[in-house]
C-alpha cells in the first residue's frame, strides 16, 4: 500500500492507495459529503503523479487509469481528538490501517498515549543526533 499524507483544508488525511483493489481509503477526519469532490480532485492530482513516478523509476509498473479506482472512505469513529492533532491521528490510521479496517482507533483515552509513542518513535530514529535533555533521556528506553 502506498500512503500519501495530505493536508486538505487545514486537516491532515491519508490517501491509501491499494493497487491490488483499485481501491484509495480516504481517512479523513472531517469526512463529509462536501468534501468528496476536493477529494476526488486531489486524488486525480495523485493519481497521476504516482504513475509518472512509478514509470520513470520503475520500468514496467504502473497504476491502473484513474477512471477504474474507487474512493473509500473508512469508518473512523468519533473524532475524540482536537483540531491540531489532525497529523498525529493520520499518522495513526496510516500506522494502524490494515487494509480493511483500524486495527486501533483513537479515542479520548488513548490520544495522549498515542501522542507520546510518536513522539519517542521519532526521538529514538537511526540517525539522530539531537542532544536531548536528561529528563527525557530518562523516560527513553536503552
Amino acid at each position: 500500500m502506498i500512503i500519501v499524507p495530505v493536508l486538505v483544508d487545514h486537516i491532515w488525511c491519508a490517501y491509501m492507495f491499494d493497487s491490488h483493489g483499485c481501491t484509495v481509503h480516504v481517512f479523513d477526519r472531517a469526512h463529509a459529503e462536501s468534501r468528496h469532490q476536493a477529494h476526488m480532485e486531489i486524488f486525480k492530482i495523485l493519481h497521476d503523479s504516482l504513475s509518472s513516478c512509478l514509470e520513470h523509476f520503475f520500468k514496467g509498473w504502473s497504476l491502473k487509469p484513474f477512471d477504474s479506482w474507487y474512493l473509500n472512505y473508512p469508518s473512523l469513529g468519533p473524532v475524540v481528538s482536537k483540531p491540531n492533532d489532525s497529523g498525529i491521528v493520520m499518522l495513526h490510521y496510516a500506522r494502524n490501517f490494515n487494509g480493511g479496517q483500524l486495527n486501533e482507533q483513537v479515542t479520548k483515552d488513548n490520544i495522549l498515549s498515542i501522542r507520546l509513542s510518536m513522539f519517542a518513535d521519532i526521538l529514538m530514529l537511526d540517525g539522530n543526533e539531537a542532544k536531548l535533555p536528561a529528563l527525557v533521556l530518562k523516560f527513553l528506553p536503552k
